[in-house]
């Protein structure tokens, strides 16, 4: 009898756990389904951020900064975590003026990576434009280079950026410190080639003020390809592309177009005419220190 009754328990046991299985597996079907549809929704939405993406891209490289930035925009929409699209909308927003959005845009890009050692060497770009951009502030940009440089020692732009936050200062033996670890880097390097010129030329030293100045300006040339026939985008080695993102900020330190057009045989008036100019530029920084 008492094995009977076991066995009726053990049946009894059995149908229990096959109900629930039916009862736990009708769920899981629908939601087999549910999540099909979401992948399926998910890959379609991915691939529509690279369509609008590469679109971006295209009208960054053509130089087409107003469509490129509204084209980021919209693939932020899709992936508001992106970080490229993050740093290129702000950089096409700083070129086209739109400061405050350029900065939220970058801030943004460290809450996502706060590794980005180039989303702060653009904050200390920004906060040390000499155009009104209402966000001058050569302290906080000097402490964003100084991040970018923690995250990474071998890098010349932070060094650099310092060199120019130095010369903006007044303090000349901080800025060639700075400029000489850059060339100890990176001798094609035409803006600190353009820099260490200007610090010759205010102590005095013309032939020093000459040389570095013509170096600036012949590693700011176009690169002469094989055959003599010059490529979309060839540049001197080291350069950066010629369909590069432009940096609007930048150009007010050193302009490379126009070191372009210059002769590499500098006379001693032209090197005269565009040091006095950087100085005067420089000493418009001063008085607008916080």
């Amino acid at each position: 009898m008492r094995k009977a009754g076991a066995i009726f328990a053990l049946v009894l046991a059995g149908l229990f756990a096959v109900i629930s299985l039916v009862k736990l597996r009708a769920p899981d079907g629908d939601g087999e389904g549910a999540a099909d549809a979401v992948s399926a929704t998910e890959r379609q939405r991915v691939l529509h951020f690279w369509e609008i993406y590469r679109e971006a891209t295209e009208h960054r490289t053509a130089g087409r900064v107003r469509e490129a930035a509204e084209a980021y925009a919209r693939a932020l929409e899709l992936n508001g975590r992106h970080e490229d699209a993050l740093y290129y909308l702000g950089s096409m927003q700083l070129e086209l003026g739109d400061f405050g959005e350029a900065e939220k845009n970058w801030k943004r890009l460290l809450e996502v990576n706060p590794s980005s050692g180039r989303a702060h060497s653009r904050l200390a770009a920004l906060y040390s434009c000499p155009e009104p951009t209402g966000l001058f502030d050569l302290d906080r940009a000097a402490a964003q280079y100084r991040s970018a440089l923690e995250l990474n020692q071998e890098q010349t732009g932070p060094r650099l950026g310092l060199a120019e936050l130095a010369l903006a200062r007044g303090d000349m033996a901080a800025a060639s410190r700075y400029l000489d670890h850059v060339l100890g880097s990176d001798a094609s390097s035409v803006e600190a080639h353009f820099l260490e010129g200007y610090i010759a030329w205010k102590r005095g030293d013309m032939g020093a003020a000459r040389a570095s100045f013509a170096e600036a300006v012949e590693r700011a040339q176009p690169e002469k390809p094989a055959g003599g026939v010059a490529g979309e985008g060839d540049t001197r080695a080291g350069s950066r592309p010629l369909l590069a993102s432009v940096e609007r900020c930048r150009r007010a330190w050193v302009d490379r177009s126009e070191l372009r057009d210059l002769d590499v045989d500098a006379s001693r008036e032209m090197v005269e005419t565009r040091y006095r100019r950087l100085d005067a530029q420089l000493a418009e920084f001063r008085p607008r220190r916080p």
